[in-house]
């Protein structure tokens, strides 16, 4: 009961911002916020920040219907590798900086701009940490519990930003909203937060619920996580070039 209230919550908190004057925080606050998530995701430990994250787990896709184990694999600061097998089908999507494919077929426009959401979305912890003078505060609210959410945006170029709801207590990130604005208006692309575990003295949600455009579209749990520092540069092109193919 607590989990889908606070799903409901961080559902329609996109439209209580829309709605109200939220209150905002002082530089020193989001300062302090931020170290409270460095401090939460472990990041102090890492010297230089996240260089590559690889996960493996099952997603569930509402649209299909359809559960399939899935693979993904991330190199700072943007390249990212997904890969799903849906029974009797697979899917794979492959982002290298400028350059996107789907199934070895390039793409282009808000495709391509949604591939660079994901990838933000794998580091977010490490990238609001990296762009701490361009983020923008869009305020604080109190819910009924008493819990403080903040919510930061982080502008990451060409019309694009990612939106993170952190918990003021803890300095998780229970929300992140990534935002295209193109000539279909403005799209949204989120994920919740839950099941927060910690590997190798660092914290990630093992448990991730879609939407988009306030719509459920599935979810994914994380069976594995592992952070490297470095990762075959082959991954990040189409199979079809590509020296070497991951399997899940």
């Amino acid at each position: 009961m607590k989990t889908m209230r606070l799903w409901s919550l961080l559902s329609a908190l996109f439209f209580v911002l829309g709605a109200v004057t939220p209150t905002t925080a002082s530089a020193m606050e989001v300062s302090a916020l931020l170290d409270k998530v460095a401090a939460a995701y472990g990041i102090n430990t890492l010297a230089n920040g996240i260089k590559g994250v690889r996960q493996t787990g099952r997603t569930f896709s509402s649209m299909r219907q359809e559960e399939g184990p899935i693979l993904r694999t991330y190199q700072h600061p943007d390249r990212l590798r997904i890969e799903i097998r849906y029974p009797g089908s697979e899917e794979i999507r492959v982002l290298n900086g400028s350059q996107a494919w789907k199934q070895d077929e390039p793409i282009t426009g808000s495709f391509h701009a949604a591939m660079i959401l994901q990838a933000a979305r794998m580091a977010l912890p490490w990238s609001l940490q990296k762009d701490r003078s361009s983020l923008r505060d869009l305020g604080t609210l109190k819910l009924e519990d008493g819990k403080n959410l903040q919510v930061l945006e982080q502008p990451l170029g060409i019309g694009l930003v990612m939106r993170a709801t952190i918990d003021t207590d803890t300095g998780r990130i229970l929300r992140s909203v990534g935002r295209m604005t193109g000539n279909m208006g403005i799209m949204e692309f989120g994920t919740i937060y839950e099941d927060f575990r910690m590997q190798d003295g660092l914290l990630y949600a093992a448990k991730e619920r879609h939407f988009a455009m306030n719509q459920a579209t599935g979810h994914t749990h994380i069976d594995k996580i592992e952070f490297v520092d470095a990762l075959p540069e082959t991954l990040f092109l189409p199979d079809g070039k590509a020296a070497a193919k991951t399997r899940i």
